[in-house]
């Protein structure tokens, strides 16, 4: 079974000047090179922007143009090390010379790609249907659910 994941491209981001801004929460980064769309590292941290103030490969990464810090949270360490592990055996870094090895169970694949869902399906939602209700292909709809109501 083919499960979709969003590709780190489409993660939130902060260019190389705007890592203060990255979130205080435990996760999965991804340095890409946008001129090569590339994944160049990636990591795990338990604060970004703490990970990100004494980052030991950041003079490596500078020497990249146009690179992005893209990011996912994770809601607990043990995810995050999984998320890692598979990251870094699906893209292949570059820079990431240790390739972690962490048991990756159906149950968990599930979780994850349950979360990937959930996040894509609110963000669709928030972009989508006011362009649908723009164009009036959500009044059909409306009519019937008014139909039922008591």
């Amino acid at each position: 079974m083919r499960v979709f994941r969003m590709p780190p491209h489409l993660r939130p981001s902060r260019s190389i000047n705007g890592l203060s801004k990255l979130p205080q929460r435990t996760g999965v980064y991804y340095v890409i090179s946008w001129l090569s769309g590339e994944v160049i590292y990636v990591g795990k941290a338990n604060n970004f922007r703490d990970r990100w103030r004494r980052h030991h490969i950041l003079p490596y990464v500078i020497r990249y143009p146009l690179v992005r810090v893209h990011y996912r949270i994770c809601f607990s360490e043990q995810s995050a090390l999984r998320v890692e592990a598979r990251a870094i055996e699906h893209w292949k870094p570059l820079l990431n010379k240790v390739q972690p090895r962490v048991p990756y169970s159906p149950l968990e694949q599930l979780t994850d790609w349950a979360i990937d869902s959930l996040a894509i399906g609110l963000g669709m939602t928030v972009v989508i249907v006011p362009v649908l209700w723009q164009l009036g292909w959500l009044s059909p709809i409306v009519g019937v659910f008014n139909a039922f109501r008591l």
